[in-house]
């Protein structure tokens, strides 16, 4: 697994994990981070 900091310009990814306090995780999925997205 690769920390979203270290992916490099242009590289695709698929989000496996997400982690955070509740807070945190309302405001990643509200921008359509969630499992399974590929940034």
């Amino acid at each position: 697994m690769i920390e979203l900091s270290k992916i490099k310009a242009g590289q695709k990814v698929v989000v496996s994990e997400v982690k955070g306090d509740n807070r945190f995780l309302s405001r990643i999925t509200s921008i359509g981070l969630t499992i399974g997205s590929e940034i």
